[in-house]
This record gives structure tokens, sequence and C-alpha cells, in this order.
């Protein structure tokens, strides 16, 4: 399990390389003030480990048989979490949903261990309203998976969580922020 010094460690290392100031238009359209660019921190090498460490901690030791993520930053998470859990000694495999532009001439859109039946944790970056992230998991059920748990590096608090417990999703982030980008650690 992380300790409340590596939550905090890795809630400084997300305002210290994460945090943009300066208006921003977020992927769901909407202006703000601030913005998380949180693949600054899962792309080094020590903030991709607690990265992978911290949702890893998150994610039911019994009955997932794979981590998946949408986008670039939920791709490149459950490749950290699926590596921490190898070094861990709780190995989980993973998969990425591709979007539309990575979509090769194959067709493909679930790349990685996948298969139809299997009971998926699926992880994401930054949860804002949600979108991308419900996209994704509508991807990976109509390819027959389950997900069992959704787990986020940062919920910016405007929707996103909601509407995913809404739909009936086990949802937990590691940190929030709050209307003017302050962040905080979740118990």
């Amino acid at each position: 399990m992380a300790t409340k010094i590596e939550k905090e460690r890795f809630r400084e290392m997300v305002e210290k390389w994460a945090l943009i100031r300066g208006e921003v238009t977020l992927a769901s359209g909407e202006k703000s003030a601030y913005y998380y660019d949180l693949k600054r921190v899962i792309l080094n090498p020590k903030g991709g480990y607690l990265a992978g460490k911290l949702v890893l901690d998150l994610i039911p030791r019994e009955g997932i048989s794979c981590v998946g993520g949408y986008g670039l930053g939920g791709q490149l998470l459950a490749y950290n979490v699926m590596l921490v859990s190898g070094l861990e000694n709780r190995p989980i495999d993973a998969f990425s949903v591709l979007t539309e532009s990575q979509i090769e001439e194959d067709g493909l859109q679930l790349v990685g261990i996948f298969s139809e039946g299997d009971v998926v944790a699926f992880v994401e970056d930054v949860v804002t309203k949600g979108g991308s992230i419900i996209k994704g998991i509508k991807i990976v059920e109509a390819a027959g998976g389950r997900v069992a748990k959704v787990v986020a590096l940062l919920d910016r608090q405007q929707g996103g969580s909601e509407r995913l417990r809404e739909m009936g999703y086990d949802f937990s982030a590691i940190l929030r922020s709050d209307a003017v980008g302050n962040l905080y650690i979740n118990e």
C-alpha cells in the first residue's frame, strides 16, 4: 500500500510538473484557467512508478483480468500500472483502446492483452466531464469486456466522476482539484 508520504510526493510532482496556468480549451470544449498535463508526470521514471503504484493500490486484488486506458494519458497510465504490477509480484496485463486517429489500416481498436469476457480496471489520467473515459469504456463493453473498476489520477470535479458513478461504475481518483486548480489528496 502507498504511504501518505508517497501520496503527498505524487501531489507535489503533479503540482510542479503538470500544472499549466493560462486559458486553455479542454477536451470537453470548455475553457479553463488551468490545465494539468499528467503525461509530464507519468512519462517520468519516478512519477510514472508512483502513479502506477497509487493506481494499482485502488484496483481490487481479485477478479481483475487486465487494465486498460483510452487516449494517450490513459494508455500510458495502463502501461505504468502493468509494469508496477510486475514489480510488486501482482501481475496484471494491459491493453489500449485506440482513438479514431490511432486506428491503423487493420481497424483494430483494442490492442494488447484483452479478450472477450475479461473483467477490466479502466484508468485515466484526468477526468473532467467524463466524455473520453466513458467513450473508452463503451468500446471495451462492446468488445465483451466488463469494467469493474475505474481509476483516475486526477478528478477535476466537473461532473465526470458523478456521471461515472450514476452509470454504475466504481470510480476512484488519487487527487482532486478545485475550481482554481488547487490539488488535494483523496483519502
